[in-house]
């Protein structure tokens, strides 16, 4: 389900996704008033579902480049790298936010407000009816009717209000997050700093200028036992390739996907991505062997041509012979082949049929 909600509590109707490659109207029945009922291969939402939310979304809000709209998302790809959909947000002045990467638990509303109760509201909504209906299974055509009943329970705007305070998002507060909400980031340190030998090192976070303490000299010592022991552990039982630090595809910053020159880049990136690329040509193992078998024939004959035209040069010498118990007066010029090779298979062809 996708879900959308301002600051006001105004909810836009929700989008309901089914797995299932062919649309049913049964599907409908029961959905919240106005809502987009809808299928997809994988359940979830794609590229251009998002397109079509987003017309949904405009047609309910009715922005303008005069009255533009802040719309915040996350990082997902649908959102981030759809460029018709980043195009169609400027046309209406809809301003597409994508949150940092790993932070809508804190700063997603509906994450924070509503999504909890919408889950436990939908256990409980299943729960009644298959005591009302003992002995059935809740089939797909049932999930609309219980979606229903468990929005309505959770889309308040006590709800709402609470998400966005919680996150700081409205009313606007930058100090909503404690220096223990940042503890986490003592494990990616960014600078370490050493101030003296009786002072002790400080680092800050990347977020903030707050500086931490790090633990004594003693501690210190214990730290790096334990760095040895997990370099140890490192080459017991290495981690996998895919889980090394570095292999991934870096921070999700937050930026403006409607903003110019994140659509340049967009734009640039998707056509060098269609432009095609040159793959040297690859040949599979059975047709290399073939290749290098072909080629090993053809060295053969040529060598089994070039013997057959040496032995072909040598037996048409023509040697002269004098034969003097006939005549010593008259000379005969004899042509004899030199036979003392054996015979290949074309000269028995040639041999005479009655003496052989």
């Amino acid at each position: 389900m996708v879900a959308c909600v301002s600051a006001a509590g105004q909810f836009i109707p929700p989008m309901i996704i089914f797995k299932r490659m062919r649309m049913s109207d049964q599907l409908k029945e029961g959905a919240p008033a106005g809502s987009l009922v809808t299928v997809s291969e994988s359940g979830h939402i794609n590229r251009e579902l998002f397109c079509q939310w987003l017309e949904h979304f405009a047609s309910v809000v009715k922005p303008t480049k005069e009255d533009k709209v802040l719309l915040l998302l996350d990082g997902h790809t649908t959102h981030s790298k759809n460029l018709d959909a980043l195009m169609f947000a400027r046309e209406k002045g809809i301003v597409l936010l994508q949150l940092p990467g790993h932070t809508t638990h804190r700063l997603q509303p509906l994450d924070v407000s509503f999504f909890k109760p919408m889950s436990t509201y939908y256990t409980q909504a299943i729960e009644s009816w298959m005591r009302s209906h003992p002995g059935s299974a809740v089939t797909q055509y049932q999930v609309s009717w219980l979606i229903n009943e468990a929005y309505e329970r959770a889309a308040t705007i006590g709800n709402v209000a609470n998400g966005f305070k919680a996150t700081g998002t409205w009313s606007v507060n930058r100090n909503i997050f404690q220096d223990h909400h940042f503890s986490a980031v003592k494990a990616l340190v960014a600078n370490v700093t050493s101030a003296g030998q009786n002072d002790s090192p400080t680092f800050s976070t990347p977020s903030s200028n707050i500086q931490y303490d790090v633990p004594s000299t003693s501690q210190v010592a214990k730290l790096s036992k334990l760095d040895e022991f997990k370099s140890s552990l490192n080459i017991l039982s290495p981690l996998p390739r895919n889980n090394l630090p570095g292999k991934g595809r870096g921070a999700q910053k937050a930026v403006e996907l409607s903003s110019s020159p994140y659509k340049n880049d967009l734009e640039t990136s998707q056509q060098k991505s269609k432009q095609p690329k040159k793959v040297p040509l690859q040949l599979n193992k059975p047709i290399k062997q073939t290749i290098k078998k072909i080629t090993k024939v053809n060295t053969t004959r040529v060598k089994q041509n070039q013997k057959l035209n040496d032995r072909t040069a040598r037996n048409k010498k023509k040697i002269k012979v004098k034969d003097s118990e006939e005549s010593t007066e008259d000379e005969e010029e004899v042509i004899v082949f030199d036979d003392s090779e054996s015979c290949d298979s074309e000269d028995k062809e040639n041999d005479c049929a009655k003496c052989g």
